[in-house]
């Protein structure tokens, strides 16, 4: 009998149901977050921000990374996740926007690397230096070994010890 009148007690108090965060509450919140460890991953490893450096390229990923992560822990509704497939769609919905933007990184960089290569750029490498041609003998004038400069005996010393 008690437990009947658990059961009807259950029944008679109303549910609450869930606060839904909005998709946008979402974002921002997790993209507060990414910026909280970017600037902190930024502070103990100061990377370049070049594109030339690959150490930039890292730095994005790991954010991006750091953001998917995030962002698939925080999506609500995993508990009623069906099946693989389904958790898939997930973190493809809550991911596709970092990873185009890694992808384009990554092709952007690839692109840059190929387009600065001294294979490709040989002929601009070889206008940095003006050649001109001239006679050794006559250019570099001979010395005698009396003008070379010598070490008084203190700083020989110095140096010896």
């Amino acid at each position: 009998m008690i437990f009947r009148m658990r059961n009807q007690d259950a029944e008679t108090i109303p549910h609450k149901p869930k606060k839904v965060r909005s998709n946008a509450f979402l974002t921002v919140t997790n993209l507060l977050l990414t910026l909280v460890f970017g600037l902190v991953y930024y502070y103990f490893k100061l990377p370049a921000i070049n594109l030339k450096n690959p150490e930039f390229y890292r730095f994005f990923l790991i954010l991006a990374a750091f953001y998917c992560i995030v962002a698939v822990a925080r999506k609500a509704g995993w508990s009623h996740v069906n099946g693989i497939k389904d958790a898939a769609q997930r973190v493809k919905r809550c991911c596709m926007i970092p990873a185009i933007l890694c992808a384009a990184l990554v092709l952007l960089f690839i692109v840059g690397t190929i387009i600065s290569s001294p294979i490709l750029r040989a002929d601009a490498y070889s206008k940095l230096l003006v050649t001109e041609t001239g006679d050794f003998a006559e250019d570099i004038d001979e010395i005698s070994y009396d003008q070379i400069p010598m070490l008084d005996e203190n700083s020989a010393n110095t140096l010896a010890n």
